[in-house]
């Protein structure tokens, strides 16, 4: 009898709600990136990552996020006109990708890991850029400057690889071609990171004790041996995938 007076309402409907995650966690992806960024750009003017402030503005935008998202969609699910709206009523079968097994579909997560990562990445090797002179020296350990014709070829492929990370965002699923170029991108960061590997002084010390230097040294020298492994794992990775393609395809 009650329900009869005053219908029941909801926060988000049945038939806005689907579109509403979505919404949701791409506003989170992007209230990350936009945090990452805000956090690059400080530590890269003040030479020093003030971790708690990063997490403490992350969640205070994450928040501010959800409210407005929600609030809009609060909004579309209750208003007479709009309640009965469905986002999906024009969807046809014929439009999903052609997905046949479990290993076509790009993880959303991975992709803005990777997103992230590359973007955090090329802040970093423009870091002289971004820096004072003045404040570049007084780091107590810094890259050997020999390094810096690195800089060029390592830009280019992280401001490849984070567009291809937005196109993997746009386009969740494995194709051949986007197969080779995976391929192609994880061939040249194995040979990128193993170039480095090779040289002989990767840091130089000005402040830290001789034995912590050297130490330094020889771990980021690892590090870069451990990540041409990965990048090239995931070549091989790749080519297996797209020799499976092939025979989905000649099946």
């Amino acid at each position: 009898m009650a329900a009869s007076f005053l219908p029941p309402q909801t926060l988000v409907n049945a038939t806005w709600f689907p579109i509403f995650k979505q919404c949701l966690f791409y506003g989170l992806f992007l209230v990350f990136i936009v945090q990452m960024i805000g956090f690059g750009v400080s530590m890269i003017g003040t030479g020093k990552a003030h971790i708690g402030n990063f997490i403490g503005h992350f969640i205070h935008a994450a928040l501010i996020m959800f409210a407005l998202v929600t609030g809009v969609f609060y909004v579309l699910s209750n208003l007479p006109a709009t309640a009965r709206i469905s986002p999906y009523c024009n969807w046809k079968p014929d439009q999903l990708p052609p997905i046949q097994h479990p290993w076509q579909r790009i993880k959303i997560e991975d992709t803005v890991n990777e997103f992230s990562s590359n973007l955090f990445f090329l802040l970093i090797l423009l870091y002289s850029l971004w820096s004072s002179a003045n404040l570049f020296s007084k780091a107590p350990i810094g890259v050997n400057p020999l390094l810096q014709a690195w800089i060029v070829p390592l830009s280019i492929w992280a401001l490849f690889s984070v567009g291809f990370s937005l196109w993997n965002l746009r386009h969740n699923y494995w194709t051949p071609p986007k197969l080779c170029i995976s391929i192609i991108q994880n061939l040249i960061g194995c040979a990128l990171a193993a170039g480095l590997a090779r040289a002989d002084v990767l840091l130089i010390n000005r402040n830290l004790p001789a034995s912590i230097a050297t130490h330094l040294d020889d771990i980021l020298h690892w590090v870069l041996i451990v990540v041409a492994g990965i990048f090239l794992y995931w070549a091989a990775r790749s080519a297996y995938w797209l020799n499976l393609t092939k025979k989905l395809k000649d099946a």
